[in-house]
């Protein structure tokens, strides 16, 4: 954390330059409501949920400042938070993104609160524009939502973002100093136009925590059964991405390692995406985040065909545990912020036998 902090503090800050700025409050949420119809394991996940209801405010303070509270009411999206969240079945609200970001005081933004380490291009997408219903098996790898600062700067061709972060539970409360993390993400872009409709992005992240690390995710959906989740000490973890676009087409290639600092042991996930938008839609992309955002030119309606390949292997972790997954998925745009999703999912353990997923999400956001 130090290290950091000489890049925060060696620029005057810029108060009288401002231009005033009227304050703001917007109000938005997202609900995402899943229905798991069928899997061939053994008869659990079938079923609904609500995967997530969030609501929340976000605007400007001033010139320099903006902010943005956001709560989560469904229990189906806890694990999106790291392992300290409420138990299963706990009716409370717990924290999304709480924090405060501060433009133009020093030479990079500053962020200061409770949101995600940057980590993965998947992971880094919000849960409003990703293509399939759950994230893929790469995401397992990051650490999610902790509480902490981090800088960061983007232009179109390059994106940075550093970061500090204290392990949090669900409500940002980070009470053991020994459990933190040192986070960097970088990603270049050697083009980018007219938000992502020709794109090429290269990017690369690494963090290192001490404390434990949960690695879990979920290859069919969440109410079906996951890979069989396991903890790491002190890891340190490397993920590479790529994502091209052009036009309605876009492909994108992810994988993660992550190695235990005190047994060497390691365990690594990669994944494969295509999508294909059946018109002139593309996919929307955010410089600031590095980052898929919003479909462009769905608002008259959209369709969208989808595949996916990952695999995990988790066997240098003394799990004995590895597995790929085979992911097809279909999506109606009704228009650019409401979508049926359905996904068909094989997922082969290895040594178990194979089992298939099918599952629908009616999503709204706002």
């Amino acid at each position: 954390m130090i290290l950091l902090l000489p890049l925060i503090f060696t620029a005057p800050l810029p108060l009288q330059e401002a231009d005033p700025v009227t304050k703001s409050t917007h109000v938005f949420g997202r609900v995402m409501s899943d229905f798991t119809l069928s899997d061939g394991a053994d008869g659990s996940g079938k079923g609904a949920e609500f995967r997530r209801v969030r609501l929340g405010v976000k605007g400007d303070l001033s010139a320099f400042a903006s902010y943005k509270v956001e709560l989560e009411f469904a229990a189906g999206d806890e694990d999106d938070f790291n392992e300290g969240g409420p138990v299963e079945g706990d009716a409370d609200a717990i924290f999304a993104d709480v924090y405060l970001k501060l433009d133009r005081l020093f030479p990079a933004s500053l962020t200061i609160g409770h949101f995600k380490e940057p980590m993965g291009l998947d992971e880094m997408t919000s849960s409003r524009f990703i293509t399939f219903m759950e994230r893929s098996v790469t995401s397992g790898f990051s650490p999610a939502r902790n509480h902490g600062f981090m800088l960061s700067e983007s232009s179109d061709e390059l994106t940075w973002q550093a970061g500090y972060f204290y392990d949090a539970d669900a409500y940002g409360t980070g009470s053991d100093a020994d459990a933190t993390s040192l986070a960097g993400r970088i990603v270049y872009r050697p083009w980018f136009s007219n938000r992502g409709e020709s794109l090429l992005h290269l990017g690369a992240a690494w963090n290192a925590r001490q404390g434990t690390k949960t690695i879990k995710f979920y290859p069919g959906t969440h109410a079906a059964p996951s890979s069989e989740s396991f903890i790491l000490t002190d890891p340190s973890t490397l993920g590479l991405e790529i994502a091209w676009t052009r036009g309605p087409l876009s492909f994108t290639a992810e994988q993660m390692s992550a190695e235990d600092g005190i047994t060497g042991n390691t365990a690594s996930a990669t994944s494969l995406q295509a999508s294909w938008f059946m018109g002139h839609q593309h996919r929307g992309y955010k410089t600031s985040s590095a980052a898929f955002e919003r479909a462009q030119g769905a608002d008259g309606g959209a369709w969208e065909l989808a595949i996916r390949q990952g695999s995990w292997d988790f066997d240098d972790t003394g799990e004995n545990d590895s597995g790929s997954a085979l992911a097809l998925g279909l999506n109606w745009y009704l228009d650019s912020y409401t979508r049926l999703m359905l996904d068909s999912t094989q997922v082969a353990p290895e040594g178990q036998e194979a089992f298939n997923v099918l599952a629908i999400r009616f999503a709204y956001d706002f």
